[in-house]
């Protein structure tokens, strides 16, 4: 499966992840952990934010209806 970024441009990203959800080889590597924004994968994550994420109710309730939407799958 693909998705694509859909953030504008004009929002300032702090940290960005390429997640799959598993770990199995799943960190950046020396290259990319040296470059100035560099893209974090599933390892790194749980490394820099063992406990996840901090979120206000609305956001939280907006992500997760989002995350639910572009997860659905349907049957023929």
């Amino acid at each position: 499966m693909l998705m694509n970024n859909l953030i504008p441009s004009h929002v300032h990203i702090h940290e960005k992840y390429d997640l799959k959800g598993s770990t199995f080889k799943r960190r950046a590597n020396e290259v990319e952990r040296h470059k100035e924004k560099p893209t974090w994968k599933d390892l790194d994550f749980i490394e820099r934010h063992p406990d996840g994420f901090i979120l206000e109710y609305d956001t939280y309730i907006a992500l997760k209806r989002t995350v639910e939407q572009d997860c659905r799958v349907r049957l023929k």
